[in-house]
């Protein structure tokens, strides 16, 4: 990680206006961060610095998808961490939702671009509910993601299981005013199992 930073560093010194240049930075640090964050250490400060260079990027170029891609993906991280320590995150998710937003209209053919919108729909439908505010729409509008993820790619793993994780949700905010939650664990298990079958399927 650190060789590569190194390079693009010096990569922004020739070409400071270089959107793809601090796009790459900030993927660099965003998956460094993560490594962090597996490893125990704190992943905040690097992600800090990952969340300057994609809003670097965005505003050299709006116009390409990676750019408000990652800019995504760093929010929804950050939101993670933060929501681990109990910290108010429901602002972090929104960004994340509209950064994903500009990305997927960018590229509405992507599957990857709609995971991770979904993604970020499903982390903003759990903050509602967790503050006793409605979620459903965010989990519909999760779904729906991944939803179209799978449409584009019926082998994202990732897809299923979050998919699964939003009729959960659902299903934990319609039980709390008593009403029935049958079909909705029962398509979230269907997701599930879909989801492992395809990880236990071989390599050709």
């Amino acid at each position: 990680y650190a060789r590569a930073l190194t390079s693009l560093d010096e990569a922004i010194r020739l070409d400071p206006a270089s959107d793809a240049a601090f796009e790459q930075r900030g993927a660099v640090r965003y998956n460094w961060a993560d490594w962090r964050r597996q490893f125990g250490e704190d992943p905040e400060p690097m992600l800090r610095m990952a969340l300057d260079d994609c809003e670097r990027a965005v505003r050299l170029n709006s116009a390409r998808q990676w750019n408000w891609g990652k800019l995504g993906e760093v929010r929804i991280m950050l939101a993670e961490v933060r929501r681990g320590r109990q910290q108010e995150v429901s602002s972090l998710y929104d960004d994340a939702v509209a950064a994903l937003d500009k990305a997927v209209k960018l590229a509405p053919e992507n599957h990857l671009l709609a995971e991770k919108l979904g993604v970020a729909r499903l982390g903003q439908g759990d903050t509602r509910r967790a503050d006793g505010r409605d979620p459903s729409s965010s989990y519909e509008a999760a779904i729906d993601c991944f939803d179209t993820s799978l449409r584009l790619f019926g082998r994202n793993v990732r897809a299923f299981e979050g998919r699964g994780m939003a009729r959960v949700g659902q299903a934990m905010w319609i039980e709390r005013s008593g009403g029935g939650i049958t079909d909705l664990c029962r398509t979230a298990q269907d997701d599930f199992t879909k989801g492992i079958a395809i990880q236990e399927m071989p390599s050709l």
